[in-house]
């Protein structure tokens, strides 16, 4: 023990620590910030009563008990540092009771941590008592959080909370340490003495997959003895994982990848790199020296996919603007520096181990906006005087400015450029909360109304009758915006939860307006039908709407996995996915499951009665159980027992590999089957396996994965486990981009290969470079880049892939205006819809999505379109509506005719039986047709009934599977009948070259068109298409892999039992 010949303390009371300082060493303790001065100054008088004179150090006596660890090795991994955790007043916070069981038993002095999953390693800590409990209390507003408990050599126990209901009500938490950790021990390499000495450390285990993340949040350390970090305990079974390290003067290090699938202790060996010191200086253009400086560098090159090396960190310089950066990797490096409120600074430099590395980086003054605004009450127009405003910046840090409006009602501020929230929340009024759009440029006068408010309350049951508490849901306007705001600037997402008896109460609700239930969550054992959410709720100024709404109990779904042999399996990866039958799929997830006991159930929040469950689940040592297409109903208890299938493998496995053979390294790779999807990353080898599709092998599979910012796609069969994808080389395009003359190089444009999203190119001169796949066989031809900027409509230019591997499309003056589309989207009623909008170019041109009409007027809008012909299509829910072609000069503000959509509102509740030759069709999907609409994209047919929303009026339907289309006149009731003849005609179909084609074949009623077939051809050039019925139709052939595009249309009529030859 050491002599405590130098001594010195200090309390922090920012941080709540007292810090002792002896000669050698510091030791950190935790005390109540309120009481610092006076526990200071106590624990000075006792601890220089005890030990101040002492001469020998073996007699110094302290005031507190001491213990000795019974297993250094295990509590030396290592104490997590706390950060500052606010303080607490008892109605803000509410207490969580933790269980803690060690193999069955209650856990006595076990460690519990709560902590909420962020960026910041805040922990709230306690010891479990002699009846393993133990009782911490966290903020009222926290929805989420985690809960661990560690003790000795047992692998840490997470438990996970999600949507929790608002309230000071006790949260009970139980977790079983019940396994047996395995060490992991990071030993450290590195051809330069490692400091023993140096506390400037730290670890931790990481892992690419999200499901073993959750189970390493807690697998940190700080300390380092003997150059080895030991980490606590961590559970088996855990894949792709790695340690990172950041030590002293060493760049940030990773080591390679490793698992814990055999359950045994691992030493992993983390070289570490030797970093490079960088030395700055932050000024801004007028030589001003900068104060706060966000840090973040990229090493190029070896290290930049790798995260070797990159460097985040918030700098403090000095008064002159200097500041050192420690860590960095040598060579070539990407920084990016942000001032408080300024510009981000690009600066790409390169860095020497062996010369002293000194750059000045001086940042623009140009990044102030200046918004101003008036603020009016709506029921009068009158402005509002005195209102407070604030102002929520967000950029690496929270921050608020708040101003009044003056007695017009009018305000100004000016901020710098960041993202930023406009809020008011005066009482008696609805909140306002508006995102302010990001520029340098002044935004036009925002007008913002104060909009008075009205009470929504009621009383949710069940079906019994029984009221439902915890129910956590929220109102949305039924027309509203993006961000759920609306044209009057008002807050529109109003949240609520259920006490004990049911009663919720929304008391600030916007009135007056018309609000829709929009989801419900919080109570897992009660659904929301889906009829329910589009109910209209009007709520008038000053009064209370009473509404009640019914909650469908969800169904209960139980799974157990066994083996072979019948005896259950309690570890394994559970993967699920919730399609519909009517097509398209609510996505998929999976679960890993640890010491299962017996039933897992699973939740479901989302169901009705067209929902089917697909179920794959997968062993340690992978072994796979796979079941498909089980319905999912509401209230219905559904115990599903999956068996493990010995000769079931994974539906696809193999390596990705660039066109270099380098592995693509940790890239998510999709794989689709029909509606079922499921994805993985690739590993450090480009290897991956998926095994959550559970289809029969020799099905066919598409696989997708993005690299470097390019898609590439191919075609596999289930059951191929030996896959090299091999990448192709991209090709590149480049160019120098000119507004109206040769003499201004565009700054800002766009460049679009084929009918790919436009690419935003900032540009000093006007030059670009881009990439693209250009072997996707959709690109097997010649085809266009089209190249546009704002105001300007895009200049073409065609290039043929298959030539070479790089093209300069040399300089691309833009002179011609652009012009714009706008229009307006209605319901029958003429209340105006939201919807999502495509611009369509006929001819197979160039299409322009990615819009929405507004719901407080309908309208839309297009930018930046080049000259030509045009259509409108308008998608919902329940139709596609297309308007009439039009034609778009350059520079022209052209005006579309309103569209008119079917909405929930609108349209008709109509259902009735179809038949093919008088039998009822069962398992198939027909499509309504009218004139320039298509209803919904397919409707169910089931033991030959239907059931739909339509409006009453004549249709035409067709079933492409069997190739038929009627006529009917469908009316607002439940018999109405579809009844579809069998053809006996054919078309023998004659192609212009052998090549790969579309063929889709259109049946024409008059003015309606409606497709009954569509048959790809496949390096053929002749084709028959039997049993057609007799009428008049288009074929339409595509082709998309020869040198240019190829689109022939022909229109025929053919008669009943005629065989008829189409030569194209």
């Amino acid at each position: 023990m050491e002599k405590f010949n130098l001594f010195s303390w200090y309390w922090n009371t920012d941080s709540g620590y007292i810090l002792l300082e002896t000669s050698t060493k510091q030791t950190k303790m935790k005390f109540f910030k309120n009481y610092s001065v006076i526990f200071g100054l106590a624990f000075t008088l006792i601890f220089f009563s005890a030990c101040g004179k002492k001469e020998n150090a073996d007699e110094i006596k302290l005031p507190f008990e001491t213990k000795q660890i019974a297993k250094p090795a295990v509590k030396k991994h290592s104490p997590i540092k706390s950060s500052r955790l606010p303080k607490l007043k008892n109605d803000d916070t509410r207490p969580v009771l933790i269980k803690v069981f060690e193999k069955g038993q209650r856990a006595v002095n076990a460690i519990v941590k709560i902590k909420k999953p962020t960026r910041k390693l805040s922990w709230w800590t306690a010891e479990t008592d002699e009846d393993g409990n133990a009782e911490i209390s966290v903020p009222v507003k926290w929805k989420y959080f985690s809960v661990i408990a560690q003790k000795d050599n047992y692998a840490l126990a997470t438990f996970y909370t999600n949507n929790l209901t608002p309230g000071n009500s006790p949260i009970s938490v139980e977790l079983n340490l019940d396994e047996e950790g395995i060490i992991i021990t990071a030993e450290l390499i590195s051809n330069k003495k490692i400091d023993e000495d140096n506390e400037n450390v730290f670890a931790k285990i990481t892992s690419d997959l999200y499901k073993d993340r959750q189970n390493l949040f807690a697998a940190r350390s700080t300390v380092c003895e003997n150059n080895k970090i030991i980490f606590p305990p961590i559970k088996s079974g855990l894949k792709r994982m790695k340690i990172l390290v950041i030590f002293g003067d060493f760049a940030k290090s990773y080591s390679d990848y490793f698992d814990t699938l055999d359950g045994t202790n691992k030493t992993i060996h983390v070289n570490l790199l030797e970093g490079v010191k960088l030395y700055g200086r932050a000024v801004r253009a007028d030589g001003t020296p900068i104060t706060n400086v966000y840090f973040r560098a990229t090493p190029r090159g070896l290290y930049e996919k790798s995260q070797i090396g990159h460097i985040h960190a918030k700098m403090k310089p000095d008064e002159e603007g200097n500041f050192e950066v420690f860590g960095l990797v040598e060579g070539h490096n990407k920084l990016l520096l942000t001032a408080d409120y300024g510009d981000d600074l690009s600066s790409n430099v390169v860095l020497y181990s062996d010369e002293e590395n000194r750059y000045v980086f001086t940042f623009p003054t140009n990044n102030y906006r200046t918004i101003k605004g008036i603020v009016k009450y709506e029921k009068t127009d009158e402005p509002a005087e005195g209102i407070k405003i604030k102002f929520v910046l967000y950029k690496r840090k929270r921050e608020e400015r708040i101003i009044t409006t003056d007695e017009n009602g009018k305000f100004e501020i000016k901020l710098p450029v960041y993202r930023t929230t406009l809020e008011i929340k005066e009482p008696g009024y609805a909140q306002i909360r508006l995102y302010l759009s990001i520029n340098n440029k002044d935004n036009k006068l925002i007008e913002l109304y104060l909009k008075e408010t009205g009470i929504i309350t009621g009383k949710i049951t069940d079906e019994d009758d029984n009221p439902i508490s915890g129910v956590n849901a929220y109102f949305m306007p039924y027309s509203r915006e993006r961000y759920g705001e609306t044209k009057n600037g008002y807050n529109a997402k109003t949240q609520f939860a259920s006490n004990e008896e049911g009663i919720y109460v929304v008391s600030n609700a916007a009135a007056p307006e018309t609000y829709c239930l929009a989801q419900t969550y919080g109570n897992p054992k009660y659904i929301l039908p889906r009829e329910n959410r589009k109910v209209k709720i009007k709520t008038n100024p000053g009064e209370v709407t009473i509404f009640n709404f019914i909650m469908k109990a969800a169904p209960e779904v139980k799974i157990k996995l066994i083996d072979e042999n019948g005896i259950p399996v309690t570890r394994y990866e559970l993967k699920y996915n919730v399609s519909y039958e009517s097509g398209g799929s609510r996505g998929s997830d999976h679960v890993n499951l640890r010491n299962q006991e017996d039933w897992y159930n699973l939740q479901m929040w989302d169901v009705n009665k067209e929902m089917k469950l697909s179920l794959t689940a997968q062993t340690l040592d992978n072994k796979i159980a796979v079941t498909n297409d089980i319905e999912i109903i509401s209230g219905k208890k559904s115990e599903i027992i999956l068996k493990i299938n010995p000769e079931r493998k994974a539906d696809v496995a193999g390596f990705v590999y660039n066109y270099d053979m380098t592995p693509v390294v940790d890239k998510y790779i999709y794989a689709h089957a029909g509606e079922k999807k499921d994805n993985i990353e690739t590993d450090y080898l480009g290897y991956f396996e998926i095994a959550g599709l559970g289809v029969k092998k020799g099905s066919p599979l598409l696989l997708l994965i993005w690299n470097n910012d390019i898609s590439y796609s191919t075609n596999v069969l289930a059951g191929s486990e030996d896959i090299e994808w091999i990448l192709p080389k991209p090709k590149q395009i480049t160019g120098k981009v000119f507004i109206e003359n040769l003499d201004t190089p565009a700054s800002k444009f766009y460049v679009s290969v084929g009918e790919h999203n436009d690419k935003k190119i900032h540009s000093d001169d006007g030059s670009f470079s881009t990439v693209f796949n250009a072997d996707n066989s959709y690109y097997k031809r010649t085809f266009k880049v089209f190249v546009s900027a704002d105001g300007y409509a895009a200049e073409e230019r065609e290039i043929n892939p298959s030539d070479i591997n790089s093209f300069n499309l040399g300089d691309i003056i833009l002179i011609n205006k652009a012009a714009t589309v706008s229009g307006k989207v209605v319901d029958k009623n003429n209340e105006p819809v939201r919807v999502s909008l495509t611009l369509m170019k006929m001819q197979m041109g160039r299409s322009y999505g990615g819009t929405e009409s507004k719901a407080s007027d309908g309208t839309y809008e297009f930018k930046n379109i080049s000259p030509g012909e045009y259509a409108v299509m308008a998608f919902n829910e329940l139709n596609n509506v297309r308007s009439e072609p039009f034609e778009v000069t350059a520079g022209e503000n052209f005006i579309v005719p309103n569209l008119e959509v079917l909405t929930p509102d609108t349209a008709d509740s109509i259902s009735g039986t179809v038949t093919l030759d008088d039998v009822p069709l069962d398992n198939e999907k027909i499509l309504f047709f009218s004139e320039n609409k298509m209803i919904q994209n397919e409707i169910k047919v089931t033991n030959g009934k239907f059931e739909t929303k339509v409006l009453p009026g004549k249709y035409v339907v067709s079933c492409i599977k069997r190739k038929v289309a009627a006529v009917v006149d469908l009316r607002s009731s439940n018999d109405n009948s579809i009844n579809f003849k069998s053809g006996n005609s054919s078309f023998a179909l004659e192609m212009p070259f052998n090549d790969n084609w579309l063929i889709t074949l259109i049946r024409k009623f008059g003015d309606i068109k409606a497709p009954v077939a569509s048959l790809p051809l496949k390096n053929k050039k002749n084709e028959t298409i039997s049993n057609i019925q007799a009428g008049e139709y288009m074929l339409y052939a595509f082709c998309w892999s020869k040198d240019s595009r190829t689109n022939i249309t022909v229109e025929t009529t053919i008669n009943a039992g005629e065989t008829k030859k189409i030569k194209f």
